[in-house]
């Protein structure tokens, strides 16, 4: 994550925010590794990311229950792309989007 902070230097980083029902096991994992990004990214940039609740993302992109299909029409749309997978790269490109474009979630 440093070499590619290093490489892109980027002004901001947005991150979908996890979802936990109450049955998860592995919620502290990941609630750590949300920590390592917060201290790199800032430590390396000064940037703090903005975590992005799944359904706000999606609704910047026109509708907040959009399926990975629909998700890639919107982003193929957006970025005149002729093709795209359909895979966890379409979500990551419409976070991306959404938190370039301004999107924030007041969570105070």
């Amino acid at each position: 994550m440093v070499e590619l902070l290093g490489e892109f230097q980027p002004h901001n980083v947005a991150i979908e925010m996890p979802f936990f029902n109450r049955t998860i096991k592995a919620a502290g994992g990941v609630l750590q590794a949300f920590g390592v990004i917060n201290l790199v990214c800032h430590r390396e940039t000064g940037v703090i990311p903005v975590y992005l609740h799944q359904s706000s993302w999606k609704c910047h992109l026109g509708y907040g229950k959009a399926d990975k299909n629909e998700v890639a029409d919107m982003v193929q749309v957006l970025f005149n792309l002729e093709t795209l997978p359909i895979d966890d790269s379409v979500d990551a490109i419409g976070i991306g989007y959404a938190g370039l474009c301004g999107l924030r979630n007041n969570i105070d």
